[in-house]
């Protein structure tokens, strides 16, 4: 019988003829693999695109409930930082010169300065306030009087605290009044 195969494999026209039927059976197996492995990605591609957009809904709903969480807070920039100050003071010393109305430390939850200390080579730093109001009535009385620091103290600036995409997404607006797209811009963070 070894001799019968190598005298057919002597004959050019078997030899052609397998050489046909293994291709024809390593193209078919290679065609089934890879029709396999694509509807494979497809359909990992597909979860992927799901899993995408469920993140997407999961961050949004985070960054509401984040920001709703800091609607009773406010930011304070530009009010240098020295050695062995009193926040306290320095909070009430800011509400006393805002002219704010029956308000007084006591409307405060909790406050601290965000960021690192004074640096060895910016002993001007001014690291941001985070006060926490406990109401949000009071954090909005806040707001309403920081207008009366553009006087006294131009370069100290009290905003809501946002978060950072929100806070993005109101540098956008801001960025697109200035170049007139927008006639005005406003925003009221927490709802009230």
């Amino acid at each position: 019988m070894l001799d019968a195969i190598k005298e057919a494999l002597q004959d050019d026209n078997v030899v052609a003829g397998l050489a046909k039927r293994i291709a024809s059976v390593v193209t078919e197996t290679i065609a089934a693999r890879l029709n396999a492995m694509d509807k494979s990605l497809r359909e990992k591609d597909d979860k992927i695109k799901q899993l995408e957009e469920h993140v997407k809904r999961v961050d949004a709903q985070l960054d509401r409930m984040e920001q709703y969480s800091r609607r009773s807070s406010v930011r304070v920039t530009g009010i240098k930082e020295h050695d062995g100050e009193d926040l306290d003071r320095i909070v009430t010393n800011l509400m006393d010169d805002m002219d704010v109305q029956d308000m007084d430390i006591n409307n405060i939850n909790r406050m601290h300065s965000v960021g690192p200390r004074n640096s060895l080579t910016n002993k001007n730093h001014a690291r941001q306030i985070i006060i926490q109001f406990k109401y949000y009535q009071s954090k909005t009385t806040f707001i309403k009087a920081r207008k009366s620091l553009r006087g006294k103290h131009p370069n100290v600036y009290v905003a809501e605290d946002l978060t950072k995409p929100i806070s993005k997404l109101l540098y956008l607006v801001r960025t697109l009044k200035k170049a007139r797209t927008f006639k005005t811009v406003g925003h009221t963070m927490g709802g009230s």
